[in-house]
């Protein structure tokens, strides 16, 4: 296997530990409405992520975007 995919692997059981435990500890953590809530909620950062991603990839490397968000 390799090791970026290991890498993925592994912080994707994190994830779902934790939110696993988030959800066996407090009632409603798992629900629909909760976790569209949290999509809706983090959908412009999560864009803001995707273009400067690109920016940096491309090497026109520009951090700036913590400022604007």
């Amino acid at each position: 296997m390799e090791f970026k995919t290991f890498v993925f692997y592994v912080l994707a059981a994190i994830m779902l530990m934790i939110f696993g435990i988030g959800a066996w500890r407090h009632e409603g953590f798992g629900s629909l409405a909760n976790v569209t809530d949290l999509l809706r909620g983090d959908a412009y950062v999560a864009i803001a992520a995707v273009g400067a991603t690109f920016v940096i990839l491309l090497g026109g490397i520009d951090l700036s975007v913590g400022s604007v968000v």
